[in-house]
């Protein structure tokens, strides 16, 4: 998987060796992946505590 995103990362160089892919876009880009993962995990821990406090034992 890695390296089919690396290859297409690669891939879009113009004749002249510069890239579409500009700086900006990449930390653009960043920015919102690590922003959503941020959000996720903050939903998934308050799901798992809520799940936790509910939770009882079943006793034999």
């Amino acid at each position: 998987m890695g390296t089919a995103v690396a290859a297409a990362l690669a891939a879009p160089v113009t004749a002249n060796g510069e890239s579409y892919i500009t700086g900006g876009l990449l930390l653009s880009t960043t920015g919102v992946v690590l922003v959503v993962s941020v959000l996720l995990w903050l939903l998934a821990s308050h799901i798992a505590v809520r799940q936790a406090r509910t939770w009882h034992p079943g006793g034999d």
